[in-house]
């Protein structure tokens, strides 16, 4: 015969479970508070991958922001514009696509008399479209190789980069200034000489309005 079950504890249950029966753990409380947080993460992680992506492809399908043909020299500028510093200049003459000139006869009442534009040919390490970091490199060059004595050299905000570089020649003789201006992939310059007075004002304005003439890139 079985001896009785003991009696209830101080808390009316029994103290152990009926035999057969084990004691069931406590259950966890829920992380109600963790999963909001949790799901606007991952969505703001999964978006950013998303935007990368879609930017690689994109960026990748084509060149953005390059000229994919270099540029025109005697296009940079209009014989209007030229008239501005260099009274009676005839059009533009040019032997080659990267090069062209503008002057006048001798007067000694102009503050310029001679305005020559050059492209800078840049090149791509693996062909196809230079890069923007390839015309940096150009400029850079130019940059380098104007700093020599006698030389004064300015910055200008002029597309994406520039500089003005000048050397002012003896009394009686010619002043010459060259603007180097990079936009994008593209690197070129507006040479203004001067019998008369400082030709910096003159070649740096003509080259910010050569890069109002860039075409579409």
């Amino acid at each position: 015969m079985q001896p009785p079950p003991p009696p209830p504890g101080p808390y009316d249950h029994p103290p152990f479970p009926p035999p057969g029966q084990h004691l069931r753990p406590a259950p966890r409380p829920r992380a109600r508070g963790r999963r909001v947080p949790l799901i606007i993460v991952a969505v703001v992680v999964l978006s950013a991958v998303g935007v990368a992506v879609g930017i690689t492809l994109s960026g990748g399908s084509k060149p953005r922001g390059r000229f994919t043909h270099e540029l025109t020299a005697c296009s940079l500028l209009t014989v209007q514009q030229i008239h501005a510093y260099v009274p009676g200049a005839a059009a533009g003459k040019s032997e080659t696509d990267d090069f062209c000139e503008w002057d006048a006869e001798l007067d000694p009442k102009q503050v310029a008399n001679h305005v020559i534009v050059f492209v800078e040919g840049v090149a791509h390490d693996t062909g196809g479209v230079p890069t923007a970091a390839d015309g940096h490199e150009k400029f850079d060059i130019r940059r380098q190789q104007a700093d020599e004595p006698g030389t004064r050299i300015t910055p200008a905000s002029i597309g994406d980069e520039a500089f003005v570089a000048c050397v002012m020649r003896q009394p009686g003789n010619h002043a010459d200034c060259q603007t180097y201006v990079r936009v994008s992939n593209a690197v070129f310059c507006v040479q203004v000489q001067s019998t008369t007075g400082d030709p910096a004002p003159a070649s740096r304005a003509l080259a910010a309005e050569a890069v109002r003439r860039l075409p579409p890139h």
